[in-house]
């Protein structure tokens, strides 16, 4: 569907970016190496091989620099495909001096690119963009031809008419991550035309109709937009299709647990994904800002929600979010028409229609769904998940499904059974011990809320047609009244495939009466008056209540209700000193009816500006509720003290007291701000009414910020949380994150800890494995080992299974660097020292032994991870020689795994450097010790401990147009397999180098050969060892060629061939042409 809106664009779309690629060399003598091109775009940039090892320390992508700090032991040889602007913006922006003399500047050694613009001067546009080709051929028998296009077109035509479009058919399956504010742009298809009457938008569009609050429709849609402006008229209109769902959720949070929390479909179904940048997040009626410096962060692809420590989660927050998802349901054709007039400078009109049609063709119209759907009308149909099968690994017995995969009831029926996630169902999901999922029957009153539940069904809903039509009337009565109506009218026909499908018809009535700014003297005076009337059976298609309704109204659902609503406001203004507000309401919802007052003064200046009082109480004919709340700041000079009071007392759900007093303190970049708050609780036990818990909240919290552009910055928030409750457990437990860095030109010490800790519910999950093909997958199978290894040419991708079964958490995770720089001072000597350290540690408590030194049959630790690096640099002011002392060791325990732990730990320790030959060249030597070492508790064939020393010696030669590396490497591995001992040694050789072809190209070659033995009488040596490799002779050659045939065509092609005992010639060839447009 995005070729049929951009294919009129094809023959002429050129724009302002270009695509290229670099291939680089890096050498542990140098810091700082130059792309071709400058003005990166910073998300576009790749690196090849994919690792984080390669990923420079910074990237100047103004310049076009990359920044590396020489911790690479060998020359590595990376490629950086990337996008840039070629028509460059200014360094500087000023006078152009480049027209004086060339004695006056030393001109910038980089040109201008400007190879591949287009320009055309009738319609100033700017254009760009690739289409490639690609054929990957291997040894195994698979074999791939794929292409794509990258065309991009900006300026401006005729008539002032501005242009921009993007055409992309390379689908993006990786979603951005949600833990900054402003995400990252993917492309997209994207056309827009616009100039002062009309706009035109085509492609991936984000569609906005915001009429009203009562309508206030947005939709993330492929499709045409358009929009014209008349004299005294608008009109819009939209033609449109999408696979996402509009959702909006009220999410139940655990007290003290952060996160995560998973959303869920209309019909309930976690298996989903959330569309980027779709959400709307409010907690206790405050809209949330995405992101981990904000309030929160998001997992799109686990569409799972988590608070920062910003935002302490209780029992009874009120959490609401409006997103929208993609799932396995209907795509959906939408159509919306907008007709704005002015018909007088007192009257305008707005009336529309808004339609969203579910696309049955997923359906065929043989299948059984589909004739269940015709037959019962209904709005959903009930798909059984189990099929009778003669090797099925589940029986029956009295209706409930039981896993037997040995056949030990071998004379019942059998059956494969699919189970499907379902809040209300009874079988939890397990996993077996060799790693096979399976499900098993829970009673109702077993049942744990911290567990996902599942269903041998699955409910699937019929698909539907949803209309919206709405008029708005606003009048303008004289300068300060107005009045204003909105008609909405809603239709859902339920079953578009059934002849007699449900069908439900309601609508939304609201009037407005707005009297403001009246003046006496230096007060200003304001009345407003709303009606609101809706029908039981109106489908709204947007939130279009209060996120905080049901807690304003003490109610637990507003649903299936219609609903009566009226209220008056009153407000005084008093010379903008302060400002009193009046309300009085009332609302019939089901059988109910009550009346609200609220009631809030608020001083505007001097010094209590800020300070408030706020009272509200809702009235019934049995009982009432009652909120009552004042803060009293004072704003002195740089200090502002507060104290803060908050009561609720509800009628049917808890009350509490919130007594908060505090300071904040601000002066020049830092901020200071210190709480103490105490909340008693009061709320009913359900399953025993007239029973009341208490519990008492206690919280201190500091936060400290110091912006200092020199010395130390400093961004400290923490929250400690101590809570009693009546026969319940206790919550104590530390929320907070903690940022300190230290950067002075002048100084030698460079100094960077973040560190968070927060509570957490955490899922178990275990790793399963599925053959894609051999050099397809990232993982092999090792049949002595019983297990799966890490292994680039391997046939195995992994995938993590989620048990649904959680638990509470603490959760602490970091990172610290620690820099001395010696050549930084007068006199110092060429010594760099630097010591890193990263840690990642969940469990039930906090402690010093469980972070450093876990043990392998600790029940109460879900993941801990540390890992430290310390290294010496010793250098020469000439650079003509180098020695690096280094010592890194991490490990890593992994208790997430439901059938028992592992650890994984890894040390490392040697010497490493270079001696300048000449210009031209370098000796490079290498001495290191290593020990790994896996432990498992559920399965004994993993545990191994591989222990060696190895030895390397490389001759680097850089000529003009070419570049070599010649190395030998020898070692010896020992250790265990179990119970098994061995000692193994091999000795290689290594070539790499590249050729230049002037600046058109270059080819790479990399070979390696090396012969591995085994010294102790055993077939099999740990994959650990050995680097990797495999006993006996292994062979591998790499190389690569890049070439420009002409300026705007390019060709590309790598050749890989791998000959060892687990590889037996496996060969693999890709190549690209690439042209530029």
């Amino acid at each position: 569907m995005h070729l049929i809106f951009f294919i009129f664009t094809i023959s002429f779309l050129f724009g302002n970016k270009g695509f290229t690629s670099d291939t680089l060399l890096i050498h542990s003598n140098k810091e700082i190496y130059s792309l071709k091109e400058n003005f990166i775009y910073p998300k576009s940039l790749k690196i090849e091989p994919y690792s984080t090892k390669f990923s420079p320390d910074s990237i100047n992508y103004m310049k076009g620099l990359l920044h590396y700090k020489n911790t690479f032991q060998d020359t590595v040889t990376i490629v950086l495909k990337y996008k840039y602007l070629v028509k460059d913006l200014p360094f500087i922006v000023g006078y152009n001096f480049n027209d004086l003399d060339k004695h006056y500047f030393i001109r910038n050694k980089k040109k201008i690119k400007i190879d591949y613009k287009k320009v055309s001067n009738q319609n100033n546009l700017f254009s760009s963009g690739s289409i490639n080709r690609q054929l990957n051929i291997s040894s195994n028998g698979l074999s791939e031809f794929s292409g794509g296009l990258n065309l991009s077109l900006s300026g401006k035509l005729e008539n002032d008419i501005m242009l921009s479009a993007v055409l992309s058919d390379e689908d993006i399956v990786i979603q951005p991550e949600g833990n900054t504010r402003n995400l990252e742009d993917f492309d997209q298809m994207y056309i827009s035309l616009n100039s002062s009457n009309f706009s035109l938008n085509a492609g991936d569009i984000q569609y906005k109709n915001n009429i009203d609050k009562l309508v206030n429709i947005e939709r993330n849609v492929i499709g045409i937009n358009g929009k014209l402006n008349f004299n005294k008229s608008k009109m819009s209109a939209l033609l449109a299709s999408t696979s996402g769902q509009y959702a909006n959720s009220n999410i139940e949070v655990i007290d003290g647990v952060q996160g995560p929390y998973g959303l869920i479909s209309n019909s309930k179904s976690k298996d989903i994904q959330l569309i980027a940048g779709s959400e709307n997040v409010w907690l206790d009626g405050r809209k949330l800002i995405r992101g981990a410096n904000f309030d929160y962060v998001i997992d799109y692809s686990l569409a799972e929600i988590t608070f920062t420590a910003k935002n302490l989660i209780h029992f009874d927050s009120d959490v609401s979010v409006d997103y929208e998802y993609v799932d396995d349901n209907y795509p959906k054709s939408i159509l919306g028409n907008t007709y704005e007039t002015k018909i007088s400078d007192k009257l305008n009109v707005v009336a529309g229609i808004h339609r969203e049609i579910d696309n049955e063709s997923r359906l065929f119209n043989d299948s059984k769904i589909y004739q269940q759907m015709k037959g019962t009308g209904s709005s959903s149909v009930k798909l059984e998940g189990a099929i009778e099968d003669s090797i099925g690994k589940y029986f029956i017995d009295n209706g409930i499904y039981i896993f037997d995969p040995l056949f030990i009831q071998a004379d019942s029926a059998r059956f494969n059974v699919v189970f499907t996630y379902n809040s209300n169902g009874n079988y939890e999901k397990l996993i077996s011990d060799i790693g096979e999922i399976y499900y098993s029957y829970v009673q109702s009153e077993e049942k744990n809320n911290l567990k996902d539940y599942y269903s041998p069904f699955q409910n699937i809903s019929a698909p539907s047609v949803k209309d919206l039509y709405f008029t708005k009337i606003e009048y303008n009565l004289g300068k300060n009244i107005s009045a204003n109506s909105l008609i909405s009218r809603s239709s859902k026909l339920e079953n578009t495939i059934a002849t007699d499908g449900i069908s439900s018809t309601g609508g939304i009535y609201e009037i407005n009466l707005k009297v403001d700014s009246l003046e006496f003297r230096d007060t200003k005076y304001g009345f407003s008056y709303k009606g609101h009337l809706r029908d039981k059976k109106y489908n709204s298609l947007n939130l279009d209540r209060d996120v905080q309704f049901n807690r304003i109204w003490d109610i637990d659902s507003a649903n299936n209700s219609g609903e009566r609503r009226n209220s008056m406001d009153f407000y005084i203004n008093q010379n903008n000193l302060s400002s009193t507000n009046l309300t009085l309401s009332n609302l019939k919802l089901y059988d109910w009816n009550k009346s609200r007052l609220d009631a809030s003064y608020q001083i505007l200046r001097g010094l209590f500006n800020g300070s408030n009082f706020q009272y509200s109480e809702i009235f019934t004919e049995k009982e009432n509720s009652i909120f009552t709340s004042f803060l009293i700041r004072a704003q002195l000079k740089y200090l502002n003290p507060f104290l803060k009071y908050n009561r609720e007392e509800r009628s049917r759900f808890s009350n509490y007291k919130l007594v908060q007093t505090g300071l904040d303190y601000t002066k020049n970049r830092r901020t200071i701000s210190l709480s103490i708050t105490n909340r008693d609780d009061e709320y009913k036990n359900e399953p025993i009414i007239d029973k009341i818990e208490k519990s008492k909240d206690f919280l201190s919290s500091v936060q400290y910020i110091d912006k200092n552009l020199n010395g130390w910055r400093k961004n400290i928030t923490l929250t400690k949380r101590l809570k009693n409750k009546t026969n319940s457990e206790q919550l104590d437990y530390l929320l907070g994150s903690l940022k300190l860095n230290f950067r002075d030109r002048g100084s030698p010490f460079e100094f960077d800890f973040n560190a968070t800790t927060e509570q957490t519910q955490s899922e178990t999950f275990s790793i399963v494995y599925d053959s894609v093909g051999i050099g397809l997958g990232e993982y092999r199978f090792d049949e002595s080992l019983k297990t799966y290894i890490k292994d680039q040419n391997g046939s195995y991708v992994s995938y993590s299974v989620p048990t649904g079964s959680r638990s509470l958490l603490s959760n602490m995770r970091g990172h610290q660097r620690f820099s001395f720089d010696v050549r930084k001072l007068k006199k110092g000597a060429q010594i760099k020292i630097n010591f890193n350290t990263n840690f990642n540690y969940s469990g039930s408590k906090i402690g010093i032994s469980e972070i450093y030194d876990p043990k392998l049959q600790e029940k109460n630790i879900y993941r801990s991870y540390l890992n430290n690096f310390f290294e010496i640099d010793l250098g020469s002011k000439n650079f003509s020689k180098r020695i690096k002392f280094y010592s890194t060791n991490s490990k890593d325990f992994q208790g997430y795994d439901p059938r028992g732990n592992e650890i994984l730990s890894f040390s490392k320790n040697g010497i490493n450097g270079y001696v300048k030959i000449k210009e031209n060249s370098n000796l490079k030597f290498e001495w290191y010790h290593n020990i790994k070492d896996i432990e498992s508790n559920f399965i004994i064939e993993r545990s191994r401990k591989v222990r060696g020393s190895w030895n390397e010696i490389s001759f680097t030669l850089n000529e003009k147009r070419s570049e070599s590396e010649f190395s030998i490497k020898y070692g010896v591995d020992h250790g265990r397999v179990v119970s098994n001992s061995f000692i193994a040694q091999g000795i290689g050789i290594n070539y790499s180098g590249r050729l230049f072809f002037g600046e058109l190209g270059s080819v790479m070659l990399n070979f390696d050969l090396s012969e591995n033995k085994e010294l102790s009488n055993l077939q099999y040596v740990p994959p650990e060892a050995l680097n990797g490799q495999t006993l006996g002779k292994n062979f591998s050659v790499n190389t690569s060629l890049n070439y420009f045939i002409k300026k705007d065509i390019s060709f590309s092609m790598s050749v890989n061939y791998l000959d060892n005992l687990r590889y037996n010639n496996l060969f693999t060839i890709m190549g690209e042409f690439r042209a530029y447009l």
